[in-house]
């Protein structure tokens, strides 16, 4: 039964290329999977400490509450601060060492 599947599969993706005619893609560099994996955690742990922020605001119970606080203070003073720190300096090294990335920040813009 699969083999029904692949042959329609390759089939549909090899008219897909004739028609759509996609450019190939070069694979994206070790640096800039890295620096887009560290892009990605730190949105995670802003949004997470949004998250923590807006339970605060809609909490009416006192442990709730603090239970709330305790959770946004640990973020926002261990976990999150000293990651961020570290996704900076590691995002600012990933820049500076790959090329690609060295070269799109000196590239001159028209104004």
């Amino acid at each position: 039964m699969d083999a029904k599947t692949d042959r329609i599969d390759a089939r549909d993706i090899s008219r897909f290329g004739e028609v759509v005619g996609p450019a190939p893609m070069a694979m994206p560099s070790d640096h800039s999977q890295q620096h887009s994996a560290l892009v990605t955690r730190r949105i995670q742990l802003i949004g997470l400490i949004g998250q923590e922020a807006s339970r605060l605001k809609q909490c009416w119970d006192e442990k709730s509450k603090r239970s709330i606080q305790k959770t946004l203070e640990f973020l926002k003073n261990e976990a999150i601060v000293a990651c961020m720190r570290k996704l900076v300096t590691l995002l600012n090294f990933l820049i500076k060492s790959d090329q690609l990335w060295t070269n799109k920040m000196s590239v001159p813009t028209q104004g």
